[in-house]
């Protein structure tokens, strides 16, 4: 086997596991945007049994307040072509991620004390993986945008560095968005 049998075979193993990536994209969107609709009745149905039912669908209610904010900032910036404006998405997503670890640890807490069942916590995980899951895409998609703009071209570098603690904007954006979003 020449070298160029072995270039063309890696170039065509790229392709299909590229296909696989964003097959696997468009299944994870394509199910979040069904399932949206019911959102509401997933919450009721994922606190139905909670003794501390009020607190708990006030925690889902700020993720999902968090996640609209997030969908909405990402799509209203693209529209309008305004790259300034997505760069709070990130810190958003950031600070989505934390909510939905908070929950979970909430949730283990309910489960000690026997407030909580397992099986409601598979569906609240469920429901919290989505969430995060919409705000990942966000992020993706205003990572994207970005490095378009920048002529950037690897994203994981791109957010970790835009990440950084020595970013002080990305630093005050998150600890607004902190504050806003806070259970």
């Amino acid at each position: 086997m020449d070298i160029f049998s072995v270039l063309s075979l890696a170039g065509g193993l790229a392709l299909f596991l590229y296909g696989i990536a964003v097959f696997h994209s468009l299944f994870n969107v394509t199910v979040t945007i069904l399932l949206f609709p019911f959102l509401n009745q997933l919450v009721k149905l994922a606190t139905v049994t909670i003794r501390d039912k009020d607190k708990a669908e006030a925690e889902l209610g700020v993720i999902i307040q968090a996640v609209n904010e997030v969908t909405a900032l990402t799509e209203k910036a693209m529209a309008d072509n305004r790259f300034e404006e997505l760069s709070d998405v990130e810190p958003l997503e950031q600070v989505i991620d934390n909510l939905t670890k908070t929950v979970r640890e909430h949730h283990i807490a309910r489960l000690r004390d026997g407030a909580c069942t397992m099986e409601l916590g598979y569906i609240l995980a469920d429901i919290t993986a989505n969430l995060e899951r919409i705000s990942d895409h966000c992020s993706n998609l205003a990572s994207s945008w970005m490095m378009a703009e920048t002529g950037g071209y690897d994203t994981h570098r791109f957010l970790t560095e835009y990440r950084r603690i020595d970013n002080e904007a990305f630093r005050q954006r998150f600890t607004k968005m902190s504050l806003r979003y806070n259970l």
